[in-house]
């Protein structure tokens, strides 16, 4: 058992930074639940600084050999939770694996997702729709940002993401492209699918010109209101619950 030190805390909370992020490979995850499903995921956790209650509750055989104890206080004053009263983990990056092009299966692409909480919450959607792969193009926000991680509850333990220009991708792909649009065949006529690309764009500017000529279909969600448009994320799970019934 260690305890903290200024110089190990000062370490920790540097990872709410990307540059920091990127530069260690590393990167920190917050709160009891995450915590957890990444000590049981194949992510390697490296240190877990953990509150007595915490610490006392776990299988000790899931934590990795550098543990820290400390209070509650101190625990939240690391991360970017306003309170956190069980654990924060260190946690190695993946690297990227290659994907394979595969028109067996569905897959979820996102074109410039900014907002870190959307993100987060469409891998959970993701996940519980059993999409097990998702591709980001570079200008959507990294995947590792704390409010990703914390936003995913966990489903980043079984979400594989993958940082690619979506232009090169989907040129390459053999299969249907489903883009959310404001103009295109009402979600309700579709038949539910097995395979496939759904596309989505950020709410403010659609998807880009240049992912247009990869579109096989375009999709949208009838409204009887007045909004201009919805939430990406509540959007992917509406697409979702349809598509994938």
């Amino acid at each position: 058992m260690n305890s903290l030190s200024k110089i190990k805390a000062k370490y920790i909370k540097s990872l709410q930074h990307k540059k920091s992020r990127i530069q260690e490979g590393k990167f920190i995850v917050e709160g009891s639940k995450s915590v957890r499903e990444f000590l049981q995921s194949d992510y390697v956790v490296e240190e877990v600084v953990a509150t007595n209650d915490f610490y006392h509750e776990i299988d000790h055989n899931l934590l990795p050999d550098s543990v820290y104890l400390t209070n509650a206080d101190e625990l939240a004053a690391l991360g970017t939770f306003k309170t956190n009263k069980a654990a924060l983990a260190i946690v190695h990056t993946k690297l990227q694996t290659i994907l394979k092009k595969s028109t067996k299966e569905v897959m979820l692409a996102l074109d410039n997702i900014n907002d870190p909480g959307n993100l987060g919450t469409i891998i959970r959607i993701a996940d519980w729709y059993g999409i097990d792969k998702l591709i980001l193009n570079d200008n959507s926000v990294e995947v590792y940002n704390p409010k990703v991680v914390s936003a995913s509850k966990g489903s980043l333990t079984r979400v594989n993401i993958y940082n690619l220009n979506l232009a090169v991708f989907l040129a390459d792909y053999q299969g249907d492209v489903f883009a959310a649009d404001l103009v295109g065949e009402p979600l309700n006529l579709i038949e539910p699918i097995n395979s496939g690309v759904l596309l989505m764009g950020s709410e403010s500017h659609g998807i880009s010109d240049a992912l247009t000529p990869y579109i096989t279909k375009k999709i949208t969600i009838p409204g009887r209101g007045g909004a201009e448009s919805l939430n990406v994320a509540v959007a992917t799970g509406i697409i979702c619950n349809h598509l994938l019934a």
